[in-house]
């Protein structure tokens, strides 16, 4: 009885109030709440307004929240995930520049010092009254020097055909077994004289593949080479050979000096060498490396380093069908 009073007092007062008074009570209400409500969005849009500016003048974290689920939090998150990419955008691009300066520094070195000796000694025979014995030497040095130039310059057009893939490449059917112990015999003499041995581990079921037979066999003798550079006191450089699953496993592998782990993902980078100091006496000229995976990845393959309990391993996978051109 008493809800029904009120219900009818309330019916009263709605059909006795003029509804120009109502208007006068529920606009100003309603501008009221609109204000609320809007102030709160309009500091979220402000919010992210601001952080894009801090992104246009280099401020990547702008670190807006991400726990409201409407347009607006939509928004914050695209504004937060565009800061991040654009942060690494910038961070490959610097890395790039980097790799680049560097790469041009060491071109640079690795001419100039060869260079050099030319130069002195061509000097030397040509200002100097020498013995017809100390200009043959003089010579056969300047001679020496001006070959390592010429291997370095045909190595890096031999990284820039792989790296656009302008290379020649003449794939045909190719027995592993027979492509590894050709790389074998055509490396005992080299393997002998520096104190070591190659030793070989192959499956009994040969497998044959398509690939380019001479690209293949630089990469395992770039291999080699850098066994007997950089890894003489383990004697042994063991070639392993494995079928997967549509493809061949190789590796090559070392007992001496591992490549330290911080240094592994590097070991692959144009001119990148372990001994900084780039003497000719120590180390290569950095492209064997690079060139070898280049020529595993044209045929459609991947090759990585990784670090043995004594020593590094190089480990080349190849398809038995390589990618189509």
């Amino acid at each position: 009885y008493q809800f029904a009073n009120v219900l009818y007092a309330i019916q009263w007062v709605v059909s006795s109030t003029p509804w120009m008074l109502w208007f006068l009570i529920a606009f100003p209400l309603f501008i009221g709440i609109f204000y609320l409500l809007s102030r709160r969005t309009m500091k979220r849009l402000d919010r992210v307004s601001q952080a894009v500016q801090n992104v246009v003048e280099g401020d990547y974290h702008p670190e807006l929240p991400e726990y409201n689920r409407d347009e607006i939090g939509t928004l914050e998150q695209s504004v937060n995930r565009m800061a991040e990419e654009i942060e690494h955008a910038f961070a490959v691009q610097r890395q790039a520049e980097r790799m680049k300066d560097e790469f041009i520094t060491n071109i640079a070195h690795d001419l100039k010092t060869p260079l050099m000796s030319i130069t002195g000694y061509l000097t030397l025979i040509d200002e100097e009254e020498l013995s017809l014995e100390k200009v043959k030497e003089y010579a056969a040095i300047a001679n020496a020097k001006s070959k390592r130039m010429e291997k370095l310059v045909n190595d890096l057009f031999t990284l820039s055909r792989l790296t656009t893939r302008e290379t020649g490449f003449s794939p045909s059917q190719l027995s592993i077994k027979r492509l590894l112990m050709q790389v074998q015999d055509e490396s005992e003499l080299m393997v002998d004289q520096a104190g070591m041995e190659l030793r070989l581990f192959l499956q009994h079921e040969d497998v044959t593949f398509v690939g380019d037979g001479d690209l293949l066999f630089r990469v395992f003798d770039n291999l080699i080479v850098n066994g007997i550079r950089y890894a003489r006191e383990g004697r042994f450089i063991d070639v392993i050979q494995k079928k997967g699953a549509g493809c061949i496993l190789v590796s090559v592998v070392t007992h001496a000096n591992p490549i330290p782990k911080e240094e592994l993902e590097h070991v692959f980078d144009r001119l990148y060498r372990l001994e900084k100091s780039r003497s000719e006496a120590t180390g290569g000229t950095g492209v064997g490396l690079p060139i070898s995976r280049g020529i595993v990845e044209l045929h459609g393959g991947s090759m990585q380093a990784r670090q043995t309990f004594d020593g590094t391993a190089f480990d080349i996978m190849l398809p038995l069908e390589p990618p189509q051109a």
